[in-house]
């Protein structure tokens, strides 16, 4: 069982340790392996594996397109499920590199975390970085932006190109940061320290020092201010991107005592309590997280207009907030002269990382969607394969249905199936459905439909051909076998109905690497290879074996364990699977003394030792789609006790190969009976011939499952 991979991909470090921890350790906790791509290998919280690029941040590095090559090569290697890749050259290198993962099921998302282009940029701005955007938006599979300005410009300027545009505000601001008031003694003793009195009138200012912060045009303010009224300081915190030009600035307009270069800090929480105000004077934000800070704070905020700056003042609203337009020195200097300091919080529950963090789960554990190619308009042998495989697999994936009308048309409907019907099948016509739907996937039953979507959709991700019979057209050399060829080319997976029906294609030796047949989808061979890979020493009475999150609900296996020990004082039970749930299952076993019969073992990379060594597999899911634990299970000859849900109820037969209940005792006490060694033995003789039986019927599904999953197959 191969753990599924993410990559985030930033051209610095700070970006991620700034902005994306949680997210790194949201992964972890749903089970993916977590790589980061910076310029640097220092090592990253929540990340497995570090990625050194030599990435920089100015588009005319040639290191830039060796970044590029070396990403490429990392993608084909760690076949990540999702790349989400950040900062400009960061979203730049990573889509170019990633034009091919993309056809091997990769997600590619991107997060503009403020466009170079925006109203009142530079004409030089539009002219170097609006064409590469457009040009990047149709190898992006989810574009995520972070202010209303460039939600609706993306919207309108990419739609077509990417279909999947996303408003989330801003990376998450954690509000209990702010919760903690100082007492004014602490207060007093923190100004103290910077050299503040306390009845000094402090702006705070939180940005790196560079042209785009625009410190400068604060400590010019500063003079005209401190003109009207001594007791006004300004505090700017951040590094220095400019060795020391603000400083000397400050020096020749003789205001460096009463402006404060703090650096880098950690007690930004600490500084906006002894603040008065909070004043920004950027030429263009992305969403500012200072602003949002010191909203969250309480404090007023006084700020030149600029797109991401109107998006948190609209929300601060009234007389909290004051935008000015740009290089407006004398309304700056006057409106702080009577702003009064905020004396409540301001609601920015939407900036919260609580309600950040939802948006982006969303965003992340969306379905796939698939989107089934069809030259027919009939119900026939291909069209039927492609209905089971939307009825079956509709859990787990986001499908539709597509193929000229006619009378598929009634079938489909009669099925509850998603349709998008055609006049024709053409370039046209798909192209439209394709804008409207925005698969994920492509999947191309039999010859024309593929040829169609090959030749014509190739950028839109990953294309799978379907080959339901053994075509006469491409046995011998002739222009449909070499039609086909070419536009394997462009193909990520082939599936053939049969051994012949790959032999028998005149140019099989060239699509070979890519081609699977489908008769061969369960490998019980390789699971009882596996099993024996290693001892593990114990032996179980049960397993649950899967991620420990909510839907899986792991706490009712645990629940039912309790109840067979009221009468099996030494049952034994392994978990295998990491996610969520887990502290909370170990705070269960402590509180319902299960400590010595259930042991926890995390995630495993071969878990089929663990299954061989149980006697039988739980599954308490609230839904499944065709549950792969399953097969594994049946392969080993183990039974399955479950609940009824529809993934289950397809493939588990009572006293045949498991028992399904809803009713937590009587699956104890299932369980209690299968322990019993006579009734285990007679339940084993049956596995064999319903395993048989379950493989015909299901095979099917598990690989198009992983094909959909994994896109190498």
């Amino acid at each position: 069982m191969t753990k599924k991979k993410v990559l985030f991909v930033a051209t610095v470090d700070s970006h991620i340790e700034l902005f994306h921890l949680p997210f790194l350790k949201m992964f972890k906790e749903h089970g993916y392996e977590v790589h980061v791509a910076t310029d640097t290998d220092k090592p990253i919280k929540y990340c497995d594996k570090k990625i050194c690029l030599p990435i920089r941040r100015s588009p005319f590095r040639l290191s830039n397109f060796k970044a590029i090559r070396q990403l490429r090569k990392v993608m084909f290697d760690e076949g990540y499920e999702i790349v989400h890749c950040h900062t400009p050259m960061g979203g730049v290198v990573a889509r170019m590199a990633g034009k091919k993962a993309r056809k091997n099921g990769t997600r590619m998302i991107y997060t503009a975390h403020g466009f170079h282009f925006y109203k009142g940029a530079p004409a030089h701005y539009w002219l170097m970085f609006y064409p590469v955007e457009k040009y990047l938006a149709k190898y992006t599979d989810t574009l995520i932006t972070i202010n209303n300005e460039d939600f609706e410009r993306a919207k309108r300027k990419f739609g077509k190109r990417c279909a999947d545009i996303q408003y989330v505000p801003g990376v998450g601001v954690d509000p209990k940061k702010f919760e903690k008031k100082m007492s004014a003694k602490a207060k007093s003793k923190l100004r103290a320290e910077l050299g503040l009195s306390d009845d000094d009138k402090v702006l705070i200012c939180v940005g790196r020092l560079d042209k785009n912060k625009n410190q400068g045009f604060l400590i010019k303010a500063m003079r005209e201010l401190l003109e009207k009224d001594d007791k006004y300081r300004l505090l700017l915190v951040g590094p220095d991107e400019l060795d020391g030009k603000y400083q000397k600035l400050a020096k020749d307009l003789g205001v460096s005592k009463e402006v404060l270069f703090l650096g880098f800090r950690k007690d930004i929480p600490e500084l906006m309590q002894i603040s008065d105000v909070a004043v920004s004077a950027s030429k263009r934000e992305g969403l500012p997280v200072n602003l949002i800070e010191a909203g969250m704070a309480g404090l007023p905020i006084v700020a030149l207009d600029c797109r991401g700056v109107r998006d948190v003042c609209e929300m601060v609203g009234g007389r909290n907030a004051s935008v000015l337009r740009l290089n407006d020195g004398i309304g700056f200097t006057n409106v702080l002269e009577h702003i009064q300091k905020g004396d409540n919080r301001i609601d920015m529950s939407c900036y919260r990382n609580n309600v950040v963090g939802d948006a982006m789960d969303k965003i992340y554990g969306r379905k796939r969607r698939v989107l089934h190619v069809l030259a027919s308009d009939r119900f026939s042998g291909a069209e039927n394969v492609a209905c089971m495989i939307i009825r079956n697999l509709s859990d787990e994936f986001d499908m539709a249905y597509c193929s000229p009308r006619g009378p598929i048309e009634g079938k489909l409907k009669e099925m509850g199936i998603k349709y998008f019907g055609l006049e024709k099948l053409s370039r046209r016509n798909l192209k439209r459905v394709i804008e409207a739907f925005n698969p994920d996937i492509i999947h191309a039953h039999d010859f024309r439909a593929s040829v169609i979507v090959a030749s014509w959709f190739q950028n839109q991700g990953m294309i799978i051909s379907h080959i339901h019979q053994d075509n006469p057209k491409i046995k011998s050399f002739s222009v449909w076998a070499i039609l086909y060829k070419y536009i394997s080319l462009k193909i990520c997976k082939i599936i053939w109905v049969s051994e012949d029906a790959l032999k028998n294609y005149y140019f099989s030796h060239f699509v070979e690497q890519k081609s699977i047949v489908l008769q061969n989808v369960v490998d019980v061979n390789y699971i009882k290879t596996k099993a024996t890979e290693y001892n593990i020493g114990e032996e179980y009475d049960v397993l649950f074996l899967g991620r420990l999150v909510a839907l899986k609900n792991p706490k009712r296996a645990l629940h039912i364990i309790s109840l067979v020990k009221e009468r099996k004082d030494d049952v034994r039970m392994a978990i295998v699977g990491e996610g969520e749930e887990s502290t909370r299952l170990r705070e269960y076993v402590l509180k319902n003394g299960l400590e010595k019969n259930v042991k926890m073992l995390g995630f495993q990379e071969n878990p089929y030792p663990v299954l061989n060594n149980s006697k039988l597999l739980i599954i308490t899911s609230e839904r499944e789609g065709v549950p792969m634990a399953v097969f594994e299970a049946q392969a080993l000859g183990k039974p399955v006790i479950g609940v009824k849900i529809d993934g289950l109820n397809k493939i588990i037969k009572d006293n045949e190969n498991g028992y399904l209940s809803n009713n937590d005792r009587e699956l104890s006490n299932r369980i209690l009976q299968l322990l019993d060694n006579d009734n285990y033995g007679v339940l084993l003789d049956s596995l064999q011939s319903s395993f048989i039986r379950l493989n015909n019927e299901n095979k099917f599904y598990c690989r198009i499952i992983e094909l959909y999953n994994r896109g190498r197959g």
